[in-house]
């Protein structure tokens, strides 16, 4: 069901889709499902999942510390893209944003993406 939510037309309904990912309104093991099915709905869904991780990590690291949700939220919204200049900006926010044990994640989105 969570997935579906990506499949809405229009920036705004994607964007509420991801506010709701994060509400009282989903359980924080769901909230990456959430994401992903706004990621992988479009490439306009990826660049908005990715900028709203990128916004929240705070808020991420809060909820999931090191966990695998927080390696689950990561991959949902960093997959999505096929290009060089989106491995290097990934990789470029992760090493000027250090996150404990994700490494290896982002390490293997990088890869599939280029």
């Amino acid at each position: 069901m969570y997935d579906s939510l990506g499949s809405v037309s229009g920036r705004n309904l994607l964007q509420r889709a991801l506010e709701f990912s994060v509400s009282d309104g989903v359980r924080s093991q769901d909230a990456s499902k959430v994401i992903r099915g706004v990621s992988s709905g479009s490439s306009a869904g990826a660049d908005l999942a990715w900028r709203f991780f990128r916004s929240r990590l705070d808020e991420f690291r809060r909820r999931y510390r090191q966990g695998p949700l927080m390696l689950r939220a990561v991959a949902a919204a960093a997959t999505g893209f096929a290009d060089d200049g989106a491995a290097d900006e990934i990789e470029k926010f992760f090493a000027d944003n250090p996150t404990p044990g994700v490494g290896k994640t982002v390490s293997q989105i990088v890869e599939a993406t280029r």
